[in-house]
């Protein structure tokens, strides 16, 4: 079980990829470590790939505990695509978060179950 971060300044692109179990103390550990990371830079756009979880121990309720508690707090103002692959539990707790999250963030975000999806949505939609 693994989450973790590259920050990549010459696409101007945060890299999230996460493996195996993954859990809201994992996420919220992941938020703090992306912003004091000394290469952050809130206008980066970011990639979340959480393709290659095999259980997602979240629920409802702790979703919204990660946007209140993360996103709140979160001065990124990049895009943010969340890639879950073609599990529809996984997609569904995506969109969930992704609506919560535009109540709370200027992050424009969208879900994708496959990576060209979000990288081509990255390479054409220019920052809203």
């Amino acid at each position: 079980m693994s989450v973790q971060h590259t920050i990549n300044r010459a696409q101007r692109t945060i890299f999230i990829t996460g493996s195996g179990d993954l859990n809201r103390s994992m996420l919220q550990d992941l938020f703090r470590k992306i912003t004091t990371d000394p290469a952050f830079d809130p206008s980066f756009d970011t990639v979340a790939d959480f393709s290659d979880v095999v259980y997602l121990d979240l629920n409802l309720t702790d979703i919204q505990s990660l946007v209140e508690r993360t996103l709140a707090k979160d001065i990124r103002n990049g895009r943010f695509a969340i890639i879950t692959g073609t599990d529809q539990g996984r997609y569904s707790l995506g969109v969930y978060f992704s609506v919560l999250a535009e109540g709370v963030s200027d992050t424009h975000q969208r879900i994708f179950r496959t990576a060209p999806e979000a990288h081509n949505w990255l390479a054409s939609s220019p920052i809203p």
